[in-house]
């Protein structure tokens, strides 16, 4: 397949000692190719790899898209139509990875809010999007959305509880660690409140619809994916509007170099399938959005997820 966007191969990065061997100076992957595709791919591929690890807890590639299929199930017959945006405001967990491509799966967009925004910033950003419907953390929503309700309503509030998905710890450690305060920062070592809002539903009873994810027609190269914002050093932060094309090109861009890097005189096996990616980035910001999340599903690589970047001993530990 040609390029799309042909570059000059003489450049002076191409032909200098620094550039890595065997990447290949322009990506050449079907342009028409959807976040969705990538994920389907990766099912057929690696079924019962591993997908996902985060608080002890595994998810593979089958696990995930059945989760995935379910929300966007839900998603669609609760109104959510091509186009239309919908709030992603947590922290690095299973649920953001699942609620991202559940929203992209039906041509919907994700607007993925830094999970330390207040009050202000969390609203601005919706009416800024238009988002109609927030995937939450229940202990998020009830400190921080909650309290912009005059100013700002959604037709669906979707909530979970870090630990929803954290099958690999224990019932007593998940209810220990919402009753148990941590010293150090005075606050509940799990966060968690009660959602009193009409509209609200909980991600776990979301995920009991029957997947039945509907056709839609998504144009790669025209259809937003996701909206990242801005840092705002010009002003108030912006939404930047990322397609299809613009995130499936950049994972591939990245999984260019990592499977074809090792270092030399290296026995280990190539990286890439089955590769861990650690993910202490924010998956709400563009950079671990493609490193982490995308590129390794991509790959069929596994992502390593922190709700925030643990101690370097805890990491050490992990690994």
């Amino acid at each position: 397949m040609d390029p799309k966007f042909p570059v000059d191969p003489n450049r002076p990065f191409y032909t200098g000692k620094f550039w890595p061997k065997g990447v290949p100076h322009e990506c050449t992957h079907d342009y028409k190719t959807t976040l969705r595709d990538v994920l389907d791919d990766a099912v057929k591929k690696y079924a019962d790899d591993p997908a996902i690890w985060f608080l002890k807890s595994w998810v593979t590639y089958r696990e995930l898209k059945h989760m995935v299929d379910s929300l966007a199930t839900y998603l669609h017959a609760n109104g959510v139509k091509k186009g239309d945006v919908v709030a992603i405001y947590l922290p690095n967990c299973i649920q953001y990875v699942v609620s991202y491509y559940a929203v992209v799966s039906i041509g919907a967009v994700a607007s993925l809010i830094n999970p330390t925004y207040l009050t202000m910033e969390v609203l601005h950003q919706c009416r800024l999007t238009g988002a109609k419907v927030i995937i939450t953390l229940d202990a998020l929503y009830f400190h921080f959305a909650a309290k912009f309700r005059d100013q700002w309503d959604f037709d669906k509030i979707i909530v979970t509880n870090l630990v929803d998905q954290a099958t690999g710890l224990s019932p007593i450690l998940k209810f220990l660690g919402k009753k148990i305060t941590d010293k150090a920062t005075g606050k509940k070592k799990i966060p968690s409140a009660k959602v009193d809002h009409p509209n609200a539903v909980k991600y776990m009873d979301c995920l009991k619809t029957p997947p039945n994810v509907p056709k839609v027609d998504i144009d790669a190269e025209k259809d937003a994916a996701a909206l990242i914002m801005t840092g705002g050093t010009t002003g108030v932060p912006k939404a930047a509007e990322l397609t299809h094309m613009n995130v499936v090109a950049n994972l591939m861009q990245c999984a260019a170099i990592l499977l074809n890097q090792k270092e030399e005189g290296s026995t280990a096996p190539p990286l890439g399938h089955r590769t861990g990616m650690v993910g202490c980035l924010p998956l709400y910001h563009s950079f671990a959005m493609t490193t982490v999340m995308n590129t390794s599903i991509g790959v069929g690589g596994w992502m390593m997820l922190f709700a925030k970047p643990p101690p370097t001993e805890e990491l050490k530990g992990n690994l």
